[in-house]
């Protein structure tokens, strides 16, 4: 039987985040959202670079808002939007279940998980 216990600190939640973000389904995603604003901007641009010729300054300025926009979210903006939502997320838990000791204990039967989640 093998025992490992951990104290659960900033760095450990800082660790947990990051492997979150690296899951494959975060990861899919990112590069979804990547592919469709690389689409939507080059759409954007055109319709941007269109409405300047025709003389309609408004909707020229707001598509080139949007065009930005979207190089934005293709440069680092998925990544960036994740990770706020991971933070946000996190901060609404209850201290209990992000902070604290965690044991962990290994033998034949299988893991067993003692903390103090719950305790005051």
């Amino acid at each position: 039987m093998v025992r490992y216990s951990i104290e659960i600190g900033q760095q450990e939640q800082d660790i947990l985040k990051e492997i979150v973000l690296a899951s494959d389904k975060n990861v899919k995603k990112r590069k979804f959202a990547t592919g469709l604003s690389s689409v939507m901007a080059v759409i954007m641009l055109i319709y941007t670079i269109l409405c300047f010729m025709n003389s309609r300054i408004g909707y020229g300025i707001i598509g080139l808002l949007f065009s930005v926009f979207f190089i934005w979210i293709i440069i680092n903006g998925a990544n960036t939007f994740q990770k706020k939502v991971i933070n946000i997320v996190h901060s609404k838990m209850d201290n209990k279940l992000t902070s604290g000791k965690r044991e962990y204990c290994f033998d034949t039967d299988g893991i067993t998980v003692s903390s103090d989640i719950g305790n005051v």
